[in-house]
């Protein structure tokens, strides 16, 4: 049966789509930004400047300071040195020098007063600050600044829009919703991840079957290739088997918790979950020709 795509979504995907620096995402640089960001702050939960951390970051947002400000600075310091050098050479100098030195100091007064509120100025001026996360974040969290919201579950969606539905974004909101060093998922964050991956609204017998699932996860153990003589034949199978079996049996071993590894895995051993939450779909960022998709529609039922 097609997934139809929620109309909600759809606007949000058009939206997006007007942010070019967006069509850079690359999922590994987000969650390390995302990371980071969250383990700075000490909580994920926040305002808008938790979406602009994480966009400064991926240098999607920029902030500095004008060049102007700090070659002013450095020119006042030059100055405040230039005028004590000239002071104490002023209090060893003959007082009855002629009128020529004292029009070259009037100069030099002007030109350094001139210095002086030039560079003022440019300390003064606002830091040069882009601010591109302000309006993705008025895109999907909405327009009340004060708001706030888990900054996770904000890029997992934004992925969704960018990329559509399926096992990538999925893998990305359960690895951003993890954390760093593969700490693992609680139940909330994993619940978090789905929500914003689901191709379609999750209720009764499915809600039930994924939550047996969560509970399964902790005592989950990847599963080796199979064929193994076979595979260790072919070239570059040998070292994948190595892997694989080091993977096996760091995890007997470890403490048990569900991680976003673990999760995707027994996820994909599911059929009935699979086809739940990893059928990829797209997210139509322009207008449908009238008529057009109707009668697609009509096509397929007849």
């Amino acid at each position: 049966m097609a997934v139809k795509v929620d109309d909600t979504v759809i606007e949000e995907a058009k939206a997006l789509a007007r942010f070019p620096y967006l069509a850079e995402f690359d999922p590994e640089a987000a969650t390390t930004a995302v990371r980071e960001v969250v383990k700075e702050a000490g909580s994920p939960v926040g305002p808008e400047s938790l979406l602009q951390n994480v966009f400064l970051k991926l240098g999607w947002d920029k902030s500095e300071t004008p060049a102007g400000a700090q070659d002013g600075e450095e020119e006042k310091d030059e100055e405040a040195a230039d005028e004590d050098g000239e002071g104490g050479e002023g209090e060893a100098a003959d007082e009855g020098e002629g009128a020529g030195a004292g029009e070259d100091e009037e100069d030099e007064d002007e030109e350094a007063k001139a210095a002086r509120e030039a560079a003022a100025a440019a300390a003064a001026a606002p830091p040069v600050v882009s601010n591109n996360a302000m309006d993705v974040w008025k895109v999907l969290v909405g327009p009340d600044e004060a708001a706030e919201a888990d900054v996770r579950a904000v890029m997992a969606r934004m992925a969704v829009r960018l990329r559509g539905y399926g096992e990538p974004q999925l893998r990305f909101a359960t690895g951003v919703m993890e954390g760093e060093g593969g700490t693992g998922l609680s139940e909330a964050d994993l619940w978090a991840a789905i929500t914003a991956c689901a191709p379609r609204p999750l209720e009764g017998v499915q809600l039930t079957h994924l939550r047996r699932l969560w509970r399964t996860a902790e005592t989950w153990l990847p599963a080796l290739p199979e064929e193994e003589e076979a595979a260790e034949e072919e070239e570059g199978a040998a070292e994948a088997m190595a892997a694989a079996k080091q993977a096996l049996e760091e995890a007997k071993a470890g403490p048990r918790r569900v991680t976003s590894e673990s999760w995707l895995g027994l996820l994909a051993e599911d059929e009935f979950a699979a086809s739940l939450l990893l059928p990829e779909v797209e997210v139509p960022k322009e207008d449908a020709p009238e008529g057009g998709a109707d009668e697609d529609a009509e096509d397929e039922d007849e």
